[in-house]
């Protein structure tokens, strides 16, 4: 190889590395789970407690050791049970048949940050501290 290749392979790599440590090395636990149906608040639920949560009856979610997961839903293509289990900020499972979405959120001063509009909602379920920092308030 030449050395402009040497070049070239080295400054894609740099490039690689900075984009993954951008893309996840920032994310941070969430603290609860805030569960919709049809776009409408079904619940906002603690993510350290380890419970089971019927969401009407086509699904069920499960939250254990800190990580939420679907583990069943009555839908043809079965794509939110076999979805990796959710526990950073921001991240999401949906269930598009039966218009269910679940979103790992953060607590700040009893409100619950959610980003997918950046509003904040009044939650009282969850019964987590403050566990957010003010850069989070910044970003949305």
């Amino acid at each position: 190889m030449k050395k402009n290749d040497w070049l070239l392979a080295g400054a894609v790599l740099v490039i690689a590395c900075l984009a993954s440590v951008f893309l996840y090395g920032g994310r941070e636990r969430g603290s609860c789970v805030l569960v919709q149906v049809d776009g409408t608040e079904y619940g906002t639920y603690d993510l350290y407690t380890d419970q089971v949560i019927e969401i009407g009856t086509s699904n069920r979610l499960e939250i254990r050791d800190g990580e939420a997961f679907m583990a069943y839903a009555e839908c043809p293509d079965q794509l939110c049970v076999h979805m990796a289990p959710i526990s950073q900020v921001h991240e999401l499972i949906v269930c598009m048949p039966n218009r269910v979405a679940v979103e790992v959120v953060e607590r700040r001063n009893g409100r619950t940050i959610t980003s997918r509009s950046g509003r904040l909602i009044q939650a009282g379920i969850c019964g987590m501290t403050n566990r957010c920092t003010e850069k989070h308030l910044r970003t949305i």
